[in-house]
């Protein structure tokens, strides 16, 4: 059988509000993790946190910081299951769709630039907070074996036509949304006081309402994850 891409603005759309939503619950997985430890929150906004003073003394509170990144995780092996188990196309775009939206970029990249939730907390943990080379590539290499298995299988898995392209758009390609909207635009208007009153679980108002529209667009939009590879009909896969 082969496939092609149908890209409508629905799937667009609706993509991108998940990778919001993942970013959004990876923060939380964090916040209310660290709650556990101390029973208060810390300040945050859109991709900064931290813990409250009784929660950072617990010598233990370091889960909190790999929470988020084990959350995320979850999601990208969920979705690698999901696609091995695909017994259909729209299935198997499901899981695709999914796996893109866990963002792995993100913790590749984190860690590859020197920072990142684990180096932070294997520094911590083995150097004292000082950066050693020797922590960082064991870190870098083990984010990267984690990553690999689902992004290979997610390139397999993606129309052959243009497949050089539609990776890249794919794993890289959020970053150019979340920049601008979370990191320039949400988190000035956060900074300028516009809706920073308290939310729910820890976060600022703003935060939550955000979170809440990015999970109410991705559910409205739904039906798109499952039609955006579809089967190529033998004209086109003729012309390709």
């Amino acid at each position: 059988m082969t496939y092609k891409f149908n890209i409508t603005w629905q799937f667009v759309l609706g993509f991108l509000a998940l990778v919001f939503a993942f970013g959004e619950m990876h923060e939380l997985v964090h916040t209310n993790v660290g709650y556990l430890f101390g029973g208060c929150y810390g300040a945050r906004d859109f991709n900064v946190w931290s813990l409250c003073d009784a929660s950072g003394a617990n010598p233990y509170s370091y889960w909190a910081t790999l929470a988020g990144p084990i959350f995320s995780f979850l999601i990208l092996w969920l979705a690698y299951w999901m696609l091995r188990r695909a017994s259909s196309l729209p299935a198997k775009a499901r899981a695709l769709a999914l796996l893109f939206a866990s963002f792995p970029f993100a913790r590749i990249f984190t860690v590859l630039a020197g920072g990142g939730d684990e180096y932070l907390v294997a520094r911590n943990l083995y150097t004292d907070g000082a950066r050693d080379n020797t922590v960082w590539a064991i870190v870098a290499v083990i984010i990267i074996a984690i990553c690999v298995p689902p992004l290979v299988a997610g390139y397999r898995a993606l129309p052959q036509k243009r497949k050089w392209l539609s990776f890249p758009v794919l794993f890289i390609g959020p970053i150019f949304a979340l920049i601008p909207v979370l990191l320039i635009a949400l988190n000035g208007m956060l900074t300028s006081g516009i809706l920073a009153g308290p939310g729910l679980l820890g976060a600022p108002l703003m935060v939550t309402l955000w979170f809440l529209l990015c999970v109410g667009v991705t559910f409205w939009l739904r039906s798109s994850f499952s039609d955006w590879i579809v089967e190529a009909d033998s004209e086109n896969t003729d012309a390709a």
